[in-house]
């Protein structure tokens, strides 16, 4: 992964105010169908939790790796973006990042963000997904959402309703498209 200026990345995404997460284009949300709350304790709430991370981490992997012919970046949008568990994790080794970088990085490959994927969207999530050439945003949230911003988000949809075809995800999430 390399450091690059924000600002030249963020000129590809006009329709998106990124101080105020808030955007002018299409929303696409993809919500888990029966969510977990963090405050139901038993083993069985603890197993549902732990599979809806799963898939959420799955989810996000197969849609950057179908964007990696394209520039794809990550931005951290809180300065307490890591977990500190992730922090002392072998995970976080694997990840070269500096914790309190202020750009954007570029994903050369996508074995570099999936240790961050893998370690730290169990715990929370301050991160996007950039994709200029697409003009797609990619936000993972710690409450099991996954918000996607696009001027025209058609691909991304078909990328999706391929990815519930080709595997059991369908099963645990929905899709929500707002204009």
């Amino acid at each position: 992964m390399k450091e690059v200026d924000f600002i030249n990345i963020s000129n590809f995404f006009n329709y998106y105010d990124f101080e105020n997460l808030e955007s002018l284009g299409e929303e696409i949300i993809i919500e888990v169908k029966k969510p977990v709350r963090y405050s139901e304790v038993n083993d069985s709430a603890e197993y549902d939790f732990k599979e809806q991370t799963t898939n959420i981490q799955k989810i996000i992997l197969l849609l950057i790796q179908m964007e990696l012919d394209n520039k794809v970046y990550i931005r951290k949008y809180e300065d307490y973006w890591v977990h500190k568990e992730f922090l002392k994790s072998e995970k976080w080794s694997e990840f070269k990042i500096n914790n309190d970088f202020s750009g954007v990085y570029e994903i050369e490959e996508l074995s570099e963000v999936k240790s961050l994927i893998e370690g730290n969207l169990k715990y929370e999530s301050f991160v996007q997904f950039l994709i200029p050439n697409k003009q797609l945003i990619i936000t993972p949230t710690d409450h099991m959402d996954i918000f996607c911003h696009s001027v025209n988000s058609s691909i991304l949809l078909r990328n999706l309703e391929r990815i519930f075809k080709t595997t059991n995800l369908g099963d645990y999430f929905i899709v929500k498209r707002k204009k």
